[in-house]
């Protein structure tokens, strides 16, 4: 028996339209376990505007709250398959993830995902460091990023009416540990940036790729 590898979007059934694009490696468990982690909070601080849409979408429709479509559905490991033997696996699904929620985004679909998608895929990145190259390209990619308009009424929008937190106060004990541990943290951080301002071989390497410079060449 194989495991069932999926694409899948959730559908907001008062519009019809995909606000969330998501991969599952379990069949359609992963995306019905989004309406039990918003339930929980346990979206709230991954994906805030996604949590609040699909509690609003439970509260007046009940059961999910929201529609489940399959985009595409890949052939899985058997069950019990070794991570090497899923690996291809999941690198496929997690490439497809991301090839979906562009494709979609491109045309015109205002999703919530925080990300470009490809990531957490059990077997794929346990473990995994990106070189220097490809952390600056993804750094250099994430620079200048703003979210459309349309995007941001529509974050504006999922969260009206928010309660969650209001009303709670800190007292003024607490705020002075917090404060107290937020110095320290500065503290600390501050020291270790003063012992690696030397320019090294790898730093100078991330500069010129972040700027567009060809390796090695030097002004």
């Amino acid at each position: 028996m194989v495991s069932k590898y999926l694409i899948y979007a959730l559908i907001d059934p008062d519009s019809g339209r995909a606000f969330y694009v998501g991969k599952s490696t379990e069949g359609d468990y992963r995306a019905r376990r989004h309406v039990i982690a918003s339930a929980l909070r346990q979206d709230d601080r991954m994906n805030p505007p996604k949590a609040v849409l699909i509690r609003a979408l439970q509260a007046r429709h009940g059961g999910l709250g929201y529609e489940i479509q399959v985009l595409a559905e890949l052939p899985g490991p058997a069950r019990g398959a070794s991570a090497p033997e899923r690996l291809p696996h999941a690198s496929a699904l997690g490439l497809l993830e991301r090839v979906m929620i562009r494709a979609m985004r491109t045309a015109g679909a205002e999703l919530l995902n925080r990300t470009d998608g490809g990531e957490n895929v059990v077997g794929t990145f346990s473990g995994k460091r990106h070189s220097v190259k490809i952390r600056a390209q993804i750094s250099a990619s994430k620079i200048g990023f703003r979210h459309s308009p349309e995007s941001l009424r529509r974050m504006s929008k999922v969260k009206a009416g928010n309660q969650y937190g209001k009303g709670h106060k800190v007292s003024p004990e607490a705020r002075q540990k917090i404060s107290a541990a937020m110095k320290e943290m500065w503290k600390r951080r501050l020291s270790v940036v003063s012992v690696t301002t030397e320019a090294t071989p790898e730093k100078q390497q991330t500069s010129a790729i972040a700027s567009g410079s060809p390796l090695g060449e030097r002004s």
